[in-house]
């Protein structure tokens, strides 16, 4: 599993901490800011979008989609409109 990404919201240091925990630290690869995005979506097989706060427009649910990726999301602003459960990805 990879994690992409700069830090924002959380940091790295906290989501090592967590898989640590959940003991699957070993089955993810902190990745980072990837300057080619596309490349770096196209090597995997599906996109998660897991929001917990606002996502007036989830433009990463969009790329994901685009990519032919199902999406995995949250129940999270406009995410239950863009991702079709059970059709374009699943709604958790």
């Amino acid at each position: 599993m990879h994690v992409i990404g700069q830090e924002e919201n959380i940091k790295v240091r906290e989501l090592r901490w967590i898989a640590e925990r959940l003991r699957v630290d070993e089955q993810i690869e902190f990745l980072g800011y990837q300057e080619d995005v596309s490349k770096a979506m196209n090597e995997c097989s599906m996109g998660v979008v897991s929001s917990i706060g606002s996502e007036a427009v989830s433009r990463v649910a969009l790329e994901w989609m685009a990519t032919g990726r199902p999406v995995v999301a949250t129940t999270v602003g406009c995410l239950p409109e863009v991702v079709l459960d059970d059709v374009t990805g699943y709604l958790a």
